[in-house]
């Protein structure tokens, strides 16, 4: 009996998406830098760098393994035509692959660094980089607020006399000189996120 009911837990009904392998890793230079720059750089430079940089074989490397962990429902298209109009319309699919938050894809990863582009600052997304630096300069401010908190909460400390420091202000105020120290790492936390996303 519990033979046949481990047997019939794979007809019941799956996500439509899950990857036909187990892989979690799999190895394709192309796909790498796909997968690693498709939030990152535009989506017209992505299939250009990838058009010009990548080989006929490569590519149909790439198309095999997306085709490979797709589940039987999706299907990745095999262009015809030229070869560079090929490359790109297969590139745009990739990175449509990547992108699609209901695809679940393995994390692929590369052996061999010199078939991963190297990004010109002319790829590199403008108005994110705005968009980043507002957000660090955002972050800078509320670092400098913090800081006049605590320093004014410091003054206020040292100005009080202790005969008029009842119990439960000497424990709160040292809980909430901890609560702001806590929010004050949080935005260092942050910052570096940023500044690391920046220079991905």
């Amino acid at each position: 009996m519990a033979t046949s009911a481990v047997s019939s837990t794979p007809s019941m009904a799956a996500p439509t998406n899950l990857p036909a392998t187990e892989s979690k890793f799999v190895n394709s230079e192309m796909l790498y830098f796909i997968q690693n720059k498709c939030r990152v750089l535009l989506f017209d430079s992505i299939v250009t760098i990838c058009a010009d940089f990548y080989t006929t074989s490569e590519f149909e490397d790439a198309h095999g393994i997306v085709a490979e962990h797709l589940s039987s429902t999706r299907r990745v298209t095999k262009h015809n035509g030229a070869e560079d109009v090929k490359s790109k319309k297969t590139t745009q699919d990739l990175v449509k692959l990547c992108l699609e938050p209901t695809v679940q894809l393995p994390t692929f990863y590369s052996v061999d660094m010199s078939r991963v582009p190297a990004v010109g600052v002319e790829h590199v997304d403008v108005s994110m980089l705005l968009q980043e630096v507002s957000a660090l300069r955002a972050e800078v401010r509320s670092m400098a607020v913090i800081r006049n908190e605590i320093s004014a909460i410091r003054d206020t400390l040292s100005a009080s006399p202790p005969a008029t420091v009842g119990t439960h202000i000497t424990v709160g105020v040292p809980t909430l000189v901890v609560w702001m120290l806590s929010r004050m790492l949080v935005h260092h936390l942050q910052l570096l996120l940023v500044i690391c996303s920046i220079l991905a």
